[in-house]
């Protein structure tokens, strides 16, 4: 599954959320922009803001409870799983 597939079964489950589509780089990379800003909740006003862990819990359970095939389930919830590693290196903090 490359990552403009990716991208539109994101899309399909978080129904108010877009980005241009551009190349299959540039999808890659608005793929992990709209994951970051899903698990550090940029959407939501500052002071209704959740913890990453708990935005990685909502984001999981609502992949799994789609329609989507097993393999996109799989491929969104690794895209998840690698972009919540990357925010809790020290560094990124």
């Amino acid at each position: 599954m490359n990552k403009t597939q990716l991208l539109e079964a994101y899309l399909s489950i978080w129904n108010n959320r877009s980005m241009n589509a551009g190349t299959n780089d540039e999808n890659g990379d608005q793929l992990t922009q709209l994951i970051m800003k899903e698990l550090l909740d940029k959407l939501t006003h500052p002071r209704l803001r959740v913890v990453p862990e708990t935005k990685f819990y909502q984001a999981v359970k609502r992949i799994i409870n789609t329609d989507l095939s097993q393999i996109e389930k799989l491929e969104l919830i690794h895209e998840f799983v690698k972009i919540m590693e990357e925010l809790k290196k020290p560094e990124a903090n």
